[in-house]
């Protein structure tokens, strides 16, 4: 992945910073001025896999519901709903971090 310029979750400063992939997708960073480790949120491209994910698994267990039964949700429906939580909170966490860097500037 080439680099791209963040604003620090740690430290709030602008950086340039090459990213990697967690396991769930999310960006892994690491700040070239505090050197602390943090994430930014999914792509668009995970965002909408896991919901379209999510989706489908609504729809699965609609369809188990008319049958008369119960599908239990599997790990990668709790897997979606955590991800897009977690990917909610970051991009508020995002919003707030580049809002206070710009004020800084």
């Amino acid at each position: 992945m080439k680099s791209i310029q963040v604003v620090c979750l740690e430290c709030g400063k602008r950086v340039t910073a090459k990213p990697a992939r967690s396991f769930l997708g999310f960006l892994k960073l690491e700040c070239s001025d505090c050197r602390k480790a943090f994430q930014y949120p999914l792509t668009d491209g995970y965002r909408w896999i896991y919901r379209l994910a999510l989706a489908l698994l609504v729809v699965v267990e609609i369809v188990a519901i008319a049958r008369g039964t119960f599908a239990v949700p599997g790990a990668l429906a709790i897997g979606a709903v955590w991800a897009l939580l977690a990917d909610a909170k970051l991009k508020k966490r995002v919003l707030v971090a580049e809002s206070a860097a710009t004020r800084h500037v």
